[in-house]
């Protein structure tokens, strides 16, 4: 996905961009966290999330890492999507699952 899409740190907030657009995806913020195997983002930004433009959204996104480091677990709750659910569920949806899909098997190949 690196020649599609850029992430770059800014601060405490992630921005997924188009390569090539100015305007962002998604935008993740890091949370305070109280574990090192948890990792929690707010969805506070970005076109595809329907709760851009509020000071704080309710959607987040969850990394879990077992305690032996073999397995990573993700979560993405309470997000709201801009898309309809018909067209988010045939158009965002797989491409979500596809994203995660590339994600785990990068993180499998750590070990």
């Amino acid at each position: 996905m690196k020649k599609l899409i850029a992430i770059k740190a800014e601060g405490e907030k992630y921005p997924f961009r188009i390569i090539g657009l100015a305007s962002p995806l998604l935008v993740l913020q890091k949370q305070m966290t109280f574990h090192h195997h948890i990792g929690e983002y707010a969805i506070n930004g970005g076109w595809l999330n329907k709760e851009s433009g509020l000071s704080e959204g309710t959607g987040r996104f969850w990394f879990v890492v077992s305690p032996d480091e073999k397995y990573l677990y993700t979560a993405l709750i309470h997000f709201k999507p801009r898309l309809p659910w018909p067209l988010y569920s045939l158009t965002q949806a797989p491409i979500h699952e596809f994203v995660m899909e590339r994600f785990a098997r990068q993180f499998q190949n750590r070990f």
